[in-house]
């Protein structure tokens, strides 16, 4: 029974990871354009960088188009929100459509994130939520994924004191993911991004 799960799955990472490179040559044109765009906004690496922890809670390095001014990771370890001011012009529209994710294609290219799942977070926040939210590490039963319904549904990171709160709120949502997966539950959450994303566009 567990060779033909783990059969099953590898079969479903091969599907993404082929739909991840068709569609990452499909919007080279927009990352080209995004490129250009960034780096005219502000000074900096047009890719972001970062080490946080996936499947099973191995780290990797999860790749985003920079969306705030360099140096600013260290301060926003524990997260941010819409209105920080060390998100530059271009990365406030990057980040309320999503745009930003784009390169982590990259990361479901390399087998190291799906489409769906949960959202891969800084390894500071992940420090600062275990030891807040029991059981917190179960997330990494599943690997990350680009988008999740919390990242649709939810308009900005709660910070600080609502730090705990927002990501109880996420866990659970987490945890029912983990519970309930299913390539049709991908899908509608895929969906569902979709249109968030063309709304937000045409906005």
């Amino acid at each position: 029974m567990q060779q033909g799960s783990n059969q099953s799955r590898n079969e479903n990472n091969w599907i993404q990871r082929m739909i991840a490179m068709f569609l990452l040559v499909m919007l080279s044109p927009v990352l080209l354009v995004l490129l250009i765009v960034v780096k005219l906004d502000s000074p900096g690496p047009f890719i972001f960088k970062q080490s946080r922890p996936g499947y099973l809670g191995r780290n990797f390095t999860a790749y985003k188009i920079r969306s705030m001014s360099t140096g600013s990771e260290y301060k926003t370890r524990l997260g941010v929100t819409q209105s920080d001011p060390r998100i530059t012009r271009v990365g406030r529209l990057l980040r309320s459509t999503k745009l930003d994710e784009i390169p982590q294609l990259f990361n479901i290219v390399k087998g190291e994130m799906c489409f769906v799942g949960p959202r891969p977070i800084p390894l500071a926040l992940d420090t600062e939520l275990r030891s807040k939210i029991p059981g917190f590490e179960s997330r990494y039963q599943v690997p990350p994924g680009v988008t999740s319904l919390a990242q649709i549904c939810v308009n900005d990171n709660g910070v600080d004191e609502q730090l705990v709160h927002d990501w109880r709120e996420r866990f659970e949502a987490e945890i029912r993911y983990t519970r309930l997966r299913c390539a049709w539950y991908d899908l509608i959450v895929v969906a569902l991004t979709g249109l968030y994303i063309v709304r937000k566009v045409v906005k």
